[in-house]
């Protein structure tokens, strides 16, 4: 499994997924466990509608490009 969920979208995910989860705990909906889900992917870094559409939100750094203010050699 490759990552396919960046670190913002993995901190938005646990965070709606456990509001979710203590809704449901609380009397909520059933459909508010979902969130279980939510949690998961951000614990794994990967999503897997993300991987049916061949798209996500994780971009490695390329390491070869000149970061700001590094001199040139």
């Amino acid at each position: 499994m490759r990552m396919n969920v960046a670190k913002w979208d993995r901190w938005v995910r646990f965070v709606i997924g456990s509001l979710l989860v203590i809704w449901g705990a609380a009397g909520g909906p059933k459909w508010s466990y979902i969130g279980i889900v939510l949690i998961a992917t951000a614990a794994w870094s990967f999503c897997p509608i993300y991987r049916l559409f061949r798209t996500g939100t994780y971009r490695p750094l390329k390491t070869n490009e000149e970061k700001p203010g590094q001199k040139a050699n």
